[in-house]
């Protein structure tokens, strides 16, 4: 968020340089400042575009409430151990961004979704995976800090 209050600045700033050069008839600096205030707009379009995909993810779910493997699975009242990208980086707008939520039920049962977002708001679930409390350690074996929070401190090898 405070990358983009920055290129805010930078992109007003920009922009009232191109109108103060351009009053002045300084047409070199209006181009370069003109320049920098269409560059500062497409980085600020594209950090809102990445901005609304994790929305959608997000949100997707918070709307989970299908029935799998015998049991009624709702997103909301699930608490989030992580997310992760999968393939695509979610800067990508051009390509399908997949995400992967991994999350365990009130009742300690622990799970994965997998979500494609395309564009900034069209969310599709590809899978919902039933998971071991092993293959939920092995999931978050490389975040020390998420494991400690849903499992304790692992024994020193």
């Amino acid at each position: 968020m405070a990358q983009l209050k920055h290129n805010r600045f930078v992109m007003l700033g920009s922009l009232i340089a191109t109108v103060v050069a351009a009053a002045n008839g300084l047409s070199f600096l209006t181009l370069m400042a003109g320049g920098m205030t269409l560059l500062q707009f497409m980085a600020w379009k594209q950090q809102d575009a990445v901005r609304s995909r994790f929305k959608a993810a997000k949100d997707a779910f918070e709307a989970l409430n299908v029935i799998a493997f015998d049991k009624h699975w709702v997103g909301s009242t699930a608490t989030v151990a992580k997310v992760s990208n999968m393939i695509t980086p979610p800067e990508r707008l051009d390509k399908p961004w997949a995400v992967q939520v991994l999350a365990v039920t009130r009742g300690g049962t622990w799970f994965a979704v997998d979500l494609q977002v395309t564009g900034t708001d069209k969310v599709q679930m590809l899978s919902l995976h039933q998971l071991s409390e092993k293959a939920a350690k092995t999931m978050l074996a490389f975040d020390l800090e998420v494991y400690e929070r849903f499992f304790g401190k692992p024994d020193v090898a």
